[in-house]
């Protein structure tokens, strides 16, 4: 469900038209919700997958968010030269449209 709302503010973002600061307070502000959940979301899923003895993946998945900081930005500035912000806003919501069977389809232990 979050990760829908964040895609969903994601394509807002590509196809507003508006000048209202309102509504782009309000898109603005979905995408920082959608993106704080699916944060919560990924640590809850995580600790529910592992125990004391996978420390590896512990690190793992916190050098990736790092990592994502580095990455982001060079594929930004990728969709940016081809295109303007709002083809890059697209391009974030069909790559969140990818996500979401796998994250449906996520099985978590008890």
């Amino acid at each position: 469900g979050c990760m829908l709302a964040e895609m969903g503010a994601e394509l807002a973002v590509a196809v507003t038209t508006t000048n209202s600061v309102w509504w782009w307070a309000f898109i603005l502000f979905m995408t920082r919700v959608g993106a704080a959940t699916i944060e919560i979301m990924k640590e809850t899923a995580l600790f529910k997958q592992i125990d004391g003895h996978d420390g590896p993946i512990l690190s793992i998945s916190r050098n990736l968010t790092p990592l994502s900081y580095i990455i982001a930005p060079i594929i930004t500035s990728l969709i940016l030269i081809i295109g303007d912000y709002q083809t890059g806003f697209f391009i974030i919501s069909l790559i969140m449209l990818l996500g979401l069977y796998p994250s449906f389809t996520i099985k978590l232990k008890h």
